[in-house]
């Protein structure tokens, strides 16, 4: 007598017999694969209330893991420094990213020590530049960190008298934006290293700290005129 062998198929049907014929069930049990991906978990996702963009030159280098020290984990630090950088290529730097930006963000900037000289042109070409950076991200709070004077020059040589009008006429300009601040700073010798080019460490942390501040008023001003919502 022939006997008849009967070879499982591929895939998830079963085959049987009924009536002598041979027939596929298909298997209704999931696959273990599926049944492993469904309980994957998602990634997750960090999730800031408030972001902190940084844009300048070299007295800002490092400074963005300095300043998130001083804040807790709800704020998103990121800086973007260009040494040796004009103003022109700072106020035109991370343009798409500042459009994203909210009431609760800030842009901390800091430029036009490489540009200014001894002469009022390049002071005002400067001052007309963060003006219209200022009118351009209006959707956002900004941070001004003034220009330091030049130690390596006579107080009331004519360079750092042009960087005290420059100073004076930004902190004025500053009052006239509802969304912009300014952080007034005179570095002293002690903040510059031997090169007095650099800010060495403790100017640096210094002027971190005076930023962190600066961020953390502002954010608790915001939470104060926010309304307040009536229950029912």
């Amino acid at each position: 007598m022939k006997k008849n062998t009967i070879q499982p198929s591929a895939g998830n049907k079963i085959p049987t017999i009924i009536n002598g014929k041979i027939t596929n069930v298909e298997n209704k049990t999931p696959s273990s694969s599926l049944k492993n991906s469904a309980r994957v978990p998602g990634n997750k996702i960090n999730r800031y209330d408030h972001k902190v963009k940084i844009i300048g030159y070299s007295h800002l280098k490092g400074s963005a893991i300095r300043i998130s020290q001083y804040l807790n984990t709800k704020f998103e630090v990121c800086s973007f420094i260009k040494p040796g950088a004009r103003t022109n290529q700072i106020v035109h730097s991370q343009e798409m990213e500042f459009m994203s930006l909210g009431r609760v963000d800030a842009i901390v900037i800091n430029g036009g020590t490489n540009d200014i000289g001894n002469n009022s042109t390049k002071r005002n070409e400067i001052l007309v530049m963060m003006t219209q950076f200022k009118q351009k991200n209006n959707n956002t709070n900004i941070i001004f960190v003034n220009i330091p004077q030049t130690h390596d020059l006579a107080k009331y040589s004519r360079t750092n008298l042009e960087i005290q009008t420059f100073n004076t006429k930004l902190s004025k300009i500053a009052t006239l934006f509802s969304h912009v601040t300014l952080i007034e700073i005179d570095f002293n010798r002690k903040y510059f290293t031997k090169y007095v080019l650099h800010l060495n460490n403790a100017g640096k942390e210094w002027l971190v700290k005076l930023i962190a501040s600066q961020f953390d008023k502002l954010i608790n001003d915001i939470n104060k005129t926010e309304p307040i919502i009536a229950l029912n």
